[in-house]
């Protein structure tokens, strides 16, 4: 049977798989260090060559079975990040997006990072400097194996990746805050992001 990461994760489209890590054309995936296989999730650049590579991501969930907006575990962000990198990349390199699904907090990892051409760390209901055993497992794992790879840390996952690397992470001295922040890229990230845009934000820390 195929493990789905959200009520419907294929929106009614073809183009988005969830197979079980190492059950699609992309061949074999390492397995993660627990006993059940990471879950897979697909989507196809439709204007890509099929034969152009795949790239492929480890995508760390370190909210999993905290969900307070959907009615049970189901975690939307996953298939809105394939959605997003999907549609930035170039379509003369890859063929299509895949993630690779792993719970941070039962510390489920890759067994062999070397698959991945990267990797993306969720947002949390926790906080960066929390005591919990799957926070410091998280953190050494920042250091030996994601601080010279590429890795995008969302809230959460940018302040533990600070954290981890020796940056100061702490309580906001305004409290909680949510409001909208004005996003400038760099030269380069214009040929994503295009001038900018406006994001909508809810912080408890700061770094």
């Amino acid at each position: 049977a195929l493990r789905r990461m959200t009520p419907d994760p294929l929106g009614g489209r073809s183009d988005v798989e969830p197979v079980l890590s190492g059950a699609c054309c992309l061949g074999p995936h390492p397995a993660p260090s627990a006993t059940q296989p990471a879950p897979h999730l697909r989507r196809a650049i439709p204007t890509a060559d099929p034969a152009l590579p795949v790239l492929l991501l480890a995508f760390l969930a370190c909210n999993a079975g905290h969900s307070v907006y959907l009615d049970g575990p189901a975690d939307p962000v996953p298939r809105l990040l394939l959605d997003r990198i999907a549609d930035a990349l170039p379509p003369e390199r890859y063929s299509a997006v895949a993630l690779d699904h792993y719970d941070a907090t039962a510390e489920v990892y890759p067994s062999d990072w070397g698959h991945y051409a990267g990797a993306v760390i969720s947002g949390s209901i926790a906080s960066a400097t929390d005591p919990d055993p799957w926070i410091a497992r998280l953190k050494a794992v920042i250091r030996a194996d994601l601080q010279d790879r590429p890795t995008l840390g969302i809230c959460f996952g940018h302040q533990v990746y600070a954290a981890a690397l020796g940056g100061a992470v702490r309580a906001n001295p305004l409290g909680p805050t949510v409001n909208t922040a004005a996003l400038v890229p760099t030269v380069a990230g214009t040929e994503v992001l295009g001038s900018g845009c406006s994001l909508l934000c809810s912080h408890s820390d700061i770094v």
